[in-house]
């Protein structure tokens, strides 16, 4: 019911819901390549994507436990990513011709306290998902290079 006023006036503003629970998977969407055809398979999940004829498409993941941490500070520390989920919700839906905004990014929260529920919306730029592709791409490289204790003592320092 907290959620209720923020989804209402979320779709009088002109967005729909366009996607829910988004597979790409063997069960959904073809997994595309990442970062290219020596890659990683991605797969996952997207838990809503919604569409305004204005403003493109809009992708966002429900967290419902009690933290209500941004999407920025819950992916990135200072410039470094410690999260690419939201930078890899996007990249999934390019790979079905759904481009979203970096702006377009975010959470919808439904936290035990009510005061902070509702769409909570990153405010990333092009060069912000660009750091977050290199961060990702650097990431694919180690595991593919089978160098995964490079990753850990990476981790450590």
């Amino acid at each position: 019911s907290a959620f209720a006023p923020h989804q209402a006036a979320h779709a009088a503003a002109g967005w729909r819901i366009h996607l829910v629970e988004a597979n790409f998977g063997p069960r959904g969407y073809p997994e595309p390549m990442f970062p290219g055809p020596d890659g990683l398979l991605l797969r996952g999940k997207i838990d809503r994507v919604d569409r305004h004829d204005d403003h493109g498409f809009m992708a966002v993941d429900y967290k419902t436990g009690s933290s209500v941490d941004s999407p920025r500070k819950a992916h990135q520390s200072g410039s470094n990513w410690k999260d690419l989920q939201l930078p890899l919700y996007r990249f999934l839906l390019d790979s079905i011709d759904l481009p979203v905004s970096p702006s377009g990014l975010g959470y919808v929260l439904l936290p035990p306290d009510s005061l902070h529920t509702g769409f909570h919306l990153a405010a990333w730029q092009e060069k912000d998902m660009a750091s977050a592709m290199e961060a990702a791409r650097e990431i694919v490289e180690v595991i593919t290079s089978g160098n995964l204790l490079s990753l850990i003592e990476g981790e450590s320092s």
